[in-house]
């Protein structure tokens, strides 16, 4: 044996004890120490290293050491530049890293050397919608709000020109984005711009944008916030090195206050704008809020609910608005803190509603009275209260508030209207509203029936970032009510068989659908399997959501015994509770006893997103050996179904297609490579859309007898005659099956789902029955379709 053999096994050796004792880091040394040794031993030694490979990038995650990932990358790369496995490891890393333009990269690189890497494809799908958001794009195809804050910028920048005759006028733009507002001040002006932008990915996209468009020389990106920026000192010192004419600070939200929009102003005022008696401006100028009250039963469904059982009762509601007092909360669910918005956000206009009062002025906002500005950020929960006639009877389900924006009111007067039935990018915000009713049988969220000509008067405490509807009176006549909104369980006293369960907005109206509850109903109490009463029937739930499923059928059916899966110690110990608490005997959750079976299992197929629950495959397929051979999966089938469409409306959901939107300037081409591939919660009812095939099956997945190879991957070419038009996405659904004649269908609008398309990445025109193949595939939970 010849030295250099020795040293390769003896350095073999020592790889293996370091990996078998943890020590990943020495161990991924050892082993590039092997492949220079022995370069044509890389194939056999490729898996061995992405093993080592992902277990040490695991620890520079932990250690978020970003540099030493970049370095032991391009080393690994020298070894294995065409390993799509090494690279998606890498990509993973640098995405829980916070290095999402890295992530990006590695992912394109694998997509490059395999377009059909389905793992490279969802993790560059799940990236990519976590770049740029939905309402990012629909900001900056709003013609209207791009061409009033260009004019208003052109006008202030020629008013402050009058101050300044003999020098560049100097701008500040506070949420900068991709730089949009900040280049219109520099269009034909003698400006300078410091664009100030926290996300980091979208800072480097801004400064790329920006160079591209040629304004690289006029616009200085930073990457911060605000409240860095000084004027001397600080590594985030203005370049012109005196106080700036114009602040630009778009940070408005639904509500207005949620962003930050009042600190950041209040600070620009102290320490960065010369005063406004001196010429200073603030674009916008000032906001104009108002309130209006509305009936919506499908808001109410949303956020508040109950489910029966013998012995108490379980409430379900979103965490909107919630400040929890752990002290005080029994069987909580979800854990939530005093951070979340105190609103939602709803294109009102879009949701079945009536209104019950007028649309009344609220508050105004100054945004250029830095005294006003300062006690605004000063505030700290300060009373706000206003009174709204009744104009019909109804009932109180919500209270939206809309804005105008005054952008300027220098030249030419710019203003933007928010309210219901606007076309404008942004929502309205929206308070629902809870009145939480305590009976001897537990709690119930009931509605408010206020009548005409009732007054209600709302009771807000305004913060420097939010504004809370604390509660609400009902006065008719001389009689008047009041109804807690903030924390509206803080002052009920909470009995032991109630058991309260947090849930995003989403889940509770699933859990509040009639139509999606009572299939399942369906399923248990028509199966042959379930209807022997001479012997014991169990049940195993495979559900990873919500524990609202699992509950309803321990109540429902208290004959049955419910075994919960939970692998999540903390879940299993919340969700016992919940079950103690309402005395469900018949459940308990936790890891499964090797050797039990079961005579049926419940799943949860699809997300109220309209996606795929991500792991529902795998697991049904570690887990049915636990069913009895003829026991049932419960819905034990389920169809994907498709169509092609055609949607201007989704298009500028994902992109930028003209520049007439953004005034000329060039933005959407630097963010095609950052362009999502799968929209979800997507209401098509509510979406302008042209469908160009009929439905067509994708698949039919048997939860019970497909392989486990079907179950977990699956590709298809189907032919599919289209109609005449451009080919802009397959919209794709599901059918819930049992092995009856019971289904539900998550398109049919009467069951209140949503759905997701897969937009097609190409500019495809049909004529009128023309054929199409479609290639579709799918890798656990994840579907897409390609078009050839």
């Amino acid at each position: 044996m010849d030295a250099r053999q020795r040293l390769f096994d003896e350095t073999w050796s020592h790889a293996q004890l370091c990996r078998r004792d943890g020590k990943f880091g020495q161990a991924y040394a050892y082993f590039l120490l092997l492949l220079k040794l022995k370069p044509e031993m890389k194939n056999t030694l490729e898996d061995d290293f992405c093993d080592i490979w992902n277990a040490w990038g695991g620890e520079l995650v932990q250690l978020n050491m970003s540099s030493k990932m970049m370095e032991l990358y391009h080393t690994g790369c020298e070894y294995f530049p065409e390993c799509e496995r090494f690279h998606l490891i890498t990509g993973n890393w640098f995405y829980q890293l916070h290095n999402k333009l890295r992530a990006h990269s590695v992912y394109q690189s694998v997509l490059e050397m395999n377009p059909d890497n389905m793992d490279a494809r969802e993790s560059s799908d799940n990236l990519c919608r976590s770049i740029i958001d939905n309402w990012h794009y629909e900001m900056l195809n709003d013609k209207n709000r791009n061409q009033c804050f260009y004019n208003a910028i052109k006008d202030c920048v020629t008013e402050s020109s009058r101050y300044n005759s003999f020098r560049s006028i100097n701008i500040i733009d506070i949420g900068a984005g991709t730089g949009l507002l900040g280049m219109f001040s520099s269009i034909g002006g003698n400006t300078n711009a410091v664009a100030c932008e926290c996300d980091p990915v979208m800072s480097k996209l801004g400064e790329d944008i920006v160079a591209a468009n040629g304004f690289k020389e006029n616009i200085k990106f930073y990457n911060c916030v605000s409240t860095e920026l000084c004027v001397e000192y600080g590594q985030y010192k203005l370049p012109f090195k005196k106080r700036a004419d114009i602040v630009i600070c778009e940070l408005l939200d639904a509500g207005v206050f949620g962003e930050g929009i009042i600190p950041a102003i209040d600070h620009a005022w102290r320490e960065l704008l010369v005063p406004h008696d001196d010429g200073g401006r603030i674009i916008p100028s000032k906001a104009m809020l108002y309130v209006t009250c509305i009936e919506s039963e499908k808001i109410h469904k949303k956020h508040c609910g109950k489910m029966p059982s013998a012995t108490g009762a379980v409430l379900t509601l979103s965490n909107i608005g919630i400040k929890v007092d752990s002290g005080e909360m029994k069987g909580r669910w979800c854990p939530l803190s005093s951070t979340h918005e105190p609103y939602t956000c709803e294109r009102i206009a879009k949701v079945p509603h009536k209104t019950i009062t007028d649309c009344k002025p609220f508050m105004d906002i100054n945004f250029n009275n830095a005294h006003e500005i300062s006690r605004l950020a000063k505030s700290r929960g300060e009373p706000y209260i206003f009174e709204l006639l009744c104009v019909c009877e109804g009932y109180l389900d919500a209270v939206v508030m809309s804005f105008d924006l005054l952008v300027s009111d220098i030249g030419q007067v710019q203003l933007l209207k928010t309210h219901i039935g606007s076309e404008l990018c942004w929502e309205q915000c929206v308070y629902p509203i809870r009145r939480i009713v305590h009976s001897e049988n537990g709690f119930d969220y009931a509605r408010i029936f206020v009548k005409q000509n009732s007054k209600i008067i709302l009771n807000f405490l305004q913060y420097s970032d939010k504004l809370v509807l604390e509660s609400c009176v009902i006065i008719d006549g001389r009689e008047s009510k009041i109804f807690p909104q903030a924390n509206p369980l803080k002052s009920i006293p909470i009995t032991d068989n109630v058991a309260i369960v947090y849930m995003q907005d989403d889940d509770v109206y699933r859990m509040n659908n009639d139509c999606f509850t009572g299939f399942y109903d369906c399923l248990l109490s028509s199966s042959e399997i379930l209807q022997n009463t001479t012997s014991h029937q169990t049940i195993l739930d495979l559900t990873q959501t919500s524990p609202l499923l699992s509950l309803h059928t321990a109540s429902k059916y208290p004959h049955f015994s419910i075994s919960k899966l939970s692998d999540n110690s903390t879940h299993s110990l919340q969700f016992q509770d919940c079950a103690d608490k309402l005395s469900l005997l018949n459940m308990r959750c936790g890891k499964l006893v090797s050797g039990s079976r079961y005579n049926a299992a419940i799943i949860d197929v699809v997300e109220s997103s309209g996606l795929l629950n991500e792991s529902i495959f795998t697991n049904v397929i570690e887990n049915r050996r636990f069913i009895q051979p003829e026991g049932a999966i419960f819905p034990s089938k389920f169809r994907i179904m498709a169509q092609i469409i055609e949607s201007e409306q989704l298009i500028r959901r994902c992109t930028i297609p003209d520049m007439a939107a953004t005034m000329g300037l060039n933005i959407g081409v630097h963010l095609v490579p950052f362009q999502p591939t799968t929209l979800s919660h997507l209401n098509m009812q509510n979406i302008n859309h042209k469908v160009l095939s009929a439905p067509f099956l994708c698949e039919e997945v048997d939860f019970k007898h497909d392989s486990a190879k079907d179950l977990m991957d699956k590709k298809m070419n189907i032919s599919v005659d289209a109609n005449a038009g451009f080919v802009h996405g397959i919209l794709y659904w599901y059918i819930l099956m049992s092995d009856g004649d019971d289904a539900f269908d998550t398109s049919d609008p009467k069951n209140s789902w949503q759905q997701c398309v897969i937009m097609h990445k190409g500019n495809l025109l049909t004529v009128e029955n023309q054929s199409i193949s479609v290639v579709y595939q799918r890798r656990s939970s994840y579907i897409s379709f390609d078009i050839e």
